[in-house]
């Protein structure tokens, strides 16, 4: 039962932001964007040889 509660919980924040969307509140829209993004590259940078190049640019 708590993989199906943790699921449902996911699934509710992921619906809050799509409302946020709805309710005209496109400004959060770049925020998330930047906040993915940043967290692909460190995934990335982490994972793979790319890590000396990517900590370069920062």
């Amino acid at each position: 039962m708590g993989v199906i509660s943790s699921t449902k919980n996911k699934l509710q924040t992921a619906g809050e932001l799509f409302g946020f969307f709805g309710k005209k509140r496109w400004w959060v829209l770049p925020i998330i964007v930047t906040v993915v993004l940043l967290g692909v590259v460190f995934i990335v940078g982490e994972a793979t040889s790319l890590a000396p190049f990517i900590y370069t640019m920062f």
